[in-house]
C-alpha cells in the first residue's frame, strides 16, 4: 500500500518534463478528491460498530433511577 507521499510523487513523476504548475495542481486535486471519496465511502460511526453490543449485558433495570445504587458515589 502506497502512502499518500509516494502516490502524489508517482503520479506527478508521470507529468511530462513540459508540465505546468497548473497541471501538478489539478492532479494534486484529484488525489485529494479522490482520497476524500475513499475517506467517506470506508466512514463507520462508532454506534455501527458498536451494535452487536448494545443492550448485551444484562442488570438491575432501575440502576438509574434508584438513588440507593448511587449512595456510594455520593448522590
Amino acid at each position: 500500500m502506497n502512502t499518500l507521499k509516494q502516490e502524489i510523487i508517482a503520479t506527478i513523476s508521470n507529468l511530462p518534463d513540459t508540465a505546468d504548475m497548473n497541471e501538478i495542481a489539478e492532479v494534486l486535486i484529484r488525489i485529494r478528491q479522490k482520497k476524500e471519496t475513499e475517506l467517506q465511502i470506508n466512514a463507520v460511526s462508532c454506534l455501527d460498530m458498536m451494535q452487536d453490543y448494545i443492550g448485551c449485558i444484562q442488570g438491575d433495570e432501575d440502576i438509574s433511577i434508584n438513588k440507593a445504587y448511587m449512595e456510594k458515589y455520593g448522590l
